[in-house]
């Protein structure tokens, strides 16, 4: 909600939500910090690219990736198991 660009461990779902909304970079699993320092540097070296990175953040964020979506997300599960245990 911040509206910061993202730097992000090279995890699958992290990835995910890299190509999927354009938010940031990712690094290595290995996490070097050299790696680290330059994709910093490559975010405040491009300032068209770094607005990009965080408007799109902020509006992830503001859509999709929050409390309340990820609630209904979390209560559908929560029935889908109540139901499958025969607990519904």
């Amino acid at each position: 909600m911040g509206g910061l660009a993202v730097i992000s461990t090279d995890l699958p779902f992290h990835r995910k939500i890299h190509s999927s909304y354009n938010i940031g970079f990712i690094v290595g699993q290995e996490n070097n910090p050299r790696e680290i320092v330059a994709r910093v540097n490559d975010m405040v070296r491009d300032e068209e690219k770094l607005a990009k990175y965080k408007m799109n953040a902020r509006m992830v964020a503001e859509k999709e990736l929050n409390w309340e979506q990820q609630e209904i997300k979390l209560f559908k599960t929560y029935g889908e198991v109540m139901v499958a245990c025969g607990k519904s």
